[in-house]
C-alpha cells in the first residue's frame, strides 16, 4: 500500500506526486521501494482566467459594500473609520455628546485636561454635579464610556487609570442604588395596543407587540428588514420551528 505521507508538488498545468511502495514478501518481510509515478493534467488558460476574474468580482462587490456603509457612518475628528465602527452608530453618536458638555462644563470651570491626573480631577467633580442635579448613576457611567472611548490611551477600567472617577462611581452606587421596575402586564399593553388600533395607529401597535416579545430597541425594531426575519427550519430540529429575527446580520 502507498504511504499515506506521500508529497504533492503542483504547477498551474501539471500534478506530479512522488511516494513509497511497502512490499510484503511471503515470509512476512517488509521492504520499501522508492516509487515515482506521475499525472500531467492540462488546466485550460479559459479556466484560469476564469477564476481569477471571479476573485476580482468577489473583491470588488465587498469593496462597494464597504463603501456604502462608510460612507453612512460619522467619523469623529482625529478618528479612522475603522475606530469609529468599533461601537454601534447610536452610541457613537451618544459619546461625542456627553463629551461635547463635558468639554464644555470643563472650559466654563476652567479645568485642564492636558494629563490624566487632570482629566481625572476635572470628570470627578462633573460626576458630582450630575450627582447633584439628581440624575441616575447611567449618567456617570456613560460619561466615563465616552472618556475612555475618545482617550484610548487611557486603557480599560482595570488598567488602574482615572482613579478618582472610579472610586466616585463605586460611591454612586451605594449613596443612590439603582430601582428595579417591575415588567409591563400584558393586560397593560393589549389596552395600548387597542387604544393604538381605535386611531388608526395599526403599524404602531404592531410595532410595540413586536418589541414586546422580543425585547429589542425601538430603533432596532424601526431598522428591520424582511431579510432579517427568518423561516422556521423543520429539518434542523424542534429548536428550529419558529420564525427568528437576526438582528445584526454581517452583510451589513
Amino acid at each position: 500500500g502507498l504511504f499515506p505521507n506521500s508529497t504533492l508538488q503542483t504547477d498551474p498545468h501539471v500534478l506530479s506526486t512522488h511516494g513509497r511502495l511497502l512490499v510484503l514478501s511471503a515470509g512476512g518481510a517488509t521492504s520499501e521501494r522508492s516509487l515515482t509515478w506521475g499525472l500531467t493534467l492540462t488546466i485550460p488558460a479559459h479556466l484560469i482566467m476564469m477564476s481569477k476574474h471571479q476573485g476580482e468580482g468577489k473583491q470588488k462587490a465587498r469593496l462597494c459594500r464597504q463603501l456604502k456603509v462608510a460612507e453612512k457612518t460619522h467619523v469623529p475628528p482625529g478618528m479612522t473609520y475603522l475606530e469609529a465602527r468599533s461601537v454601534r452608530a447610536p452610541t457613537l453618536r451618544d459619546y461625542q455628546m456627553r463629551m461635547e458638555k463635558f468639554l464644555a462644563w470643563s472650559q466654563r470651570s476652567q479645568l485642564l485636561l492636558d494629563s490624566p491626573s487632570n482629566l481625572d480631577i476635572a470628570l470627578v467633580e462633573y460626576i458630582q454635579e450630575l450627582f447633584n442635579a439628581g440624575l441616575g448613576i447611567d449618567q456617570g457611567v456613560r460619561i466615563h464610556a465616552a472618556v475612555r472611548f475618545f482617550r484610548p490611551g487611557l486603557g480599560k477600567p482595570s488598567a488602574g487609570s482615572l482613579p478618582r472617577t472610579m472610586r466616585a462611581l463605586k460611591g454612586w452606587g451605594l449613596a443612590a442604588p439603582g430601582q428595579q421596575r417591575l415588567p409591563l402586564p400584558v393586560e397593560v399593553l393589549g389596552a395600548i395596543m387597542g387604544n393604538l388600533c381605535q386611531r388608526d395607529l395599526h403599524q404602531l401597535a404592531l410595532r410595540l407587540f413586536i418589541q414586546f416579545l422580543t425585547y429589542m430597541r425601538p430603533g432596532e425594531c424601526s431598522n428591520l428588514k424582511v431579510k432579517q426575519l427568518v423561516c422556521p427550519q423543520g429539518t434542523a430540529g424542534n429548536r428550529f420551528d419558529h420564525f427568528a429575527i437576526l438582528l445584526h446580520p454581517f452583510e451589513d
